[in-house]
């Protein structure tokens, strides 16, 4: 395999390289511009001087004629005409003033030509100068063409030079642009190895995170069947201790109940303390009596065997209410419907779970409980007012609802809880059902 760092090292020597072969390149083609921008605009400024110079000569062609006109007529339109031609003549050489000569020999020609053009005027002003005998316009256009000729020299050497640097700029282009496609080869083709070795390690690291996918639903699966083992065996053992307390301690408290009585018949007319001693004796074994069904009614609902989940629940709310002072609010909404039992002290389970939360955590003064039987599903909501939390960062000795999501689980359901920070929870949980699941009264 290729040293990576090789391909590193390489990259340090060719993109200084690169970097210089690319700004030789910027220059010589800026370079190229500006000589050909110069060389343009000296043409233009040539032409013009050029048009002028033709200006010149028809103007003191014009001039003339009015003159001629003029000395053989003396009629003033001949006189203003001339004096016309003068001043335009005087503009096309103010034009022509800022006319900046390229060829050093030019410098002379334009100087006598413009010498050469002034004593014209003059001559022709004179009325003692025949204007046969003033300077001819034939060696105003020698001179014109002698001017014309030296600059047309000069920027012949500048086009030259112009074309010398656009030729080299052009194999400047084609050899940058072989070596730019060469490197974009080498580019390609590193680029394609890399590409495959990250694909190669995209498909191991996609491997790897099957596996680790296939490794945590696994155990996810197996800590849901553990859960519902250790929710089945606690309900299981809280059956067995309710059974235990019903049926040993229940009927030791009653027959010692029963005996108390039948000794407080008896000891009617003993002294006062005695009485109140027996009577005191006969409460105790009342409330132990009450404690001990409340203690079964938490191990074990006696009332989803008896009265059903409806009834059940409505008792729950009651009860909650009493002990909390929070008020509650239940719609129920299973009708006539029996559950399976198992599901029936889920459900039943869920909500009392949830209450304990609200009555230890929220601080809420109203409940609302809604419990409805769909078509494949039981829907269960219980929201308050409370101070809401945040669900993603429960306390770790919290295990109320991972408990509750655990359980919803198990039975193939799923819980969400939305709880915005001082705006109350909900908790919503829908647990699947079959037709086989319900049982309905005659």
């Amino acid at each position: 395999m290729r040293n990576p760092f090789f391909v590193f090292n390489r990259s340090l020597v060719v993109f200084p390289l690169a970097c210089v072969a690319i700004s030789a390149f910027i220059y010589m083609s800026e370079k190229a511009f500006f000589k050909s921008v110069d060389t343009l605009k000296d043409l233009t400024e040539v032409g013009q001087a050029n048009v002028n110079l033709q200006k010149v000569l028809a103007e003191l062609r014009d001039a003339e004629i009015q003159m001629n006109a003029y000395r053989g007529s003396g009629s003033p339109e001949y006189k203003l005409g001339f004096e016309t031609a003068v001043k335009n003549l005087d503009d096309t050489f103010l034009a022509l003033g800022a006319y900046r000569t390229l060829s050093p020999n030019s410098i002379a020609v334009l100087a006598q030509f413009k010498l050469l053009t002034e004593l014209k005027l003059t001559q022709m002003r004179s009325s003692e100068v025949p204007i046969a005998n003033a300077v001819p316009l034939s060696e105003l256009r020698r001179l014109r063409a002698q001017w014309l000729k030296n600059e047309d020299q000069y920027v012949e050497e500048k086009r030259t030079t112009m074309l010398r640097s656009l030729t080299v700029s052009r194999y400047g282009v084609v050899a940058l642009s072989a070596a730019s496609l060469i490197g974009l080869f080498f580019y390609l083709r590193q680029t394609n190895m890399l590409e495959k070795k990250r694909l190669e390690f995209q498909r191991l690291l996609q491997t790897e995170k099957d596996g680790l996918e296939v490794e945590v639903t696994q155990r996810i699966a197996q800590l849901t069947e553990l859960t519902l083992h250790l929710q089945t065996a606690r309900e299981d053992e809280r059956n067995r201790l309710a059974r235990n307390l019903h049926d040993d301690l229940g009927a030791l408290l009653t027959s010692a109940k029963l005996d108390a009585a039948r000794i407080k018949k008896r000891l009617l007319g003993s002294e006062p303390d005695t009485l109140k001693v027996l009577e005191h004796l006969v409460e105790t074994l009342n409330s132990g009596i009450a404690l001990g069904r409340t203690i079964i009614e938490d191990l074990r609902p006696s009332a989803l065997a008896n009265l059903g989940l409806n009834a059940s629940l409505e008792i729950l709310c009651r009860e909650f209410s009493e002990q909390t002072n929070i008020a509650v609010e239940h719609r129920i909404q299973l009708f006539s419907a029996r559950i399976e039992p198992t599901l029936e002290l889920v459900i039943y389970r869920i909500v009392q779970e949830a209450f304990t939360n609200i009555a230890k955590h929220s601080k809420a003064t109203r409940v609302i409980l809604f419990v409805s039987l769909q078509e494949s599903a039981i829907v269960i909501s219980v929201s308050d007012n409370g101070i809401g939390f945040n669900p993603s960062q429960l306390p770790k000795a919290s295990f109320g609802l991972v408990g509750m999501k655990f359980r919803v689980q198990a039975e193939g359901g799923f819980l969400t809880v939305v709880s915005p920070r001082g705006q109350g929870t909900q908790i919503q949980v829908t647990l699947p059902i079959n037709a086989s699941d319900l049982s309905y009264d005659k």
